[in-house]
């Protein structure tokens, strides 16, 4: 085809081997390694756990967004549905990803609560409601928010299942 491939465009990201192989597999293949803060389409690369820094980045976008939004102007109702749509539709690519750190976790929740019931995310007024109850359904007297470390949990473990039920799509080849 006369496609080569550019190899100061091209770098590899290699995990879980020893120091001796890691080395031995960047001379054979003339790449170079990718970076620590490397992103793959919008995700952070990582050999292990994401960190709270590279979780960041998707705590700062949501809360720009709800930001944009005058909550003060807004009905509680209307500022309930744009956390139930919109800010929770940003998280959805990340949480299937990864597992995100309990601290990023609770700081959406804060930003979310704050921003449910005084329309500012950077509130300091006390919360009416403990943040437990609100994420309940509404047909039992909670507000029907997504508890996120519960949707963190059920949507990286389709992971699993996809593993244990032997439909793979494409990883099935590489065995």
């Amino acid at each position: 085809t006369g496609l080569y491939k550019n190899k100061s465009k091209s770098h590899i990201n290699i995990a879980g081997v020893s120091d001796n192989i890691y080395q031995n597999i960047l001379q054979i293949s003339g790449l170079n390694a990718m970076d620590q803060n490397a992103m793959y389409l919008g995700a952070p690369m990582c050999k292990s756990r994401i960190s709270n820094a590279q979780c960041l980045p998707l705590y700062e976008k949501i809360t720009n967004r709800l930001k944009n939004y005058n909550g003060a102007k807004l009905s509680q109702a209307g500022r309930l549905v744009i956390i139930q749509s919109i800010a929770t539709a940003m998280c959805v690519y990340y949480f299937k990803l990864f597992i995100i750190p309990n601290k990023i976790i609770n700081m959406l929740n804060r930003a979310f609560n704050h921003f449910i019931w005084h329309g500012n995310i950077y509130s300091t007024k006390l919360i009416p409601i403990a943040y437990k109850k609100i994420t309940l359904p509404a047909k039992m007297g909670g507000l029907g928010i997504i508890n996120l470390k519960l949707w963190n949990i059920a949507t990286t473990s389709h992971h699993v299942n996809r593993l244990l039920s032997n439909n793979m799509g494409l990883w099935e080849v590489w065995n």
